[in-house]
């Protein structure tokens, strides 16, 4: 992951189709407590859960990584 300035990091994550469960986890230095959320817009096609508990961001209930149908999607998280 790379930081771009302190309120804007980018990264790039591969994940294997079919894959279930944990998408990708967030940490943040230096603060006591984070609430993430996705900006409108930012979860594409609803592929996570809304929530993002303690980080975690989770690909969501009846939903599936199938690389024929996208391959690759941009999550923006406040």
């Amino acid at each position: 992951m790379t930081t771009a300035n302190s309120s804007d990091v980018s990264g790039t994550n591969t994940i294997v189709e079919g894959s279930t469960g944990t998408l990708f986890t967030l940490v943040a230095t230096g603060q006591s407590a984070t609430v993430w959320s996705f900006k409108t817009g930012g979860n594409p096609g609803d592929i996570a859960n809304a929530a993002i508990t303690d980080g975690a961001v989770v690909l969501a209930s009846g939903k599936t990584l199938d690389y024929e149908t996208q391959t690759s999607y941009v999550f923006i998280i406040l």
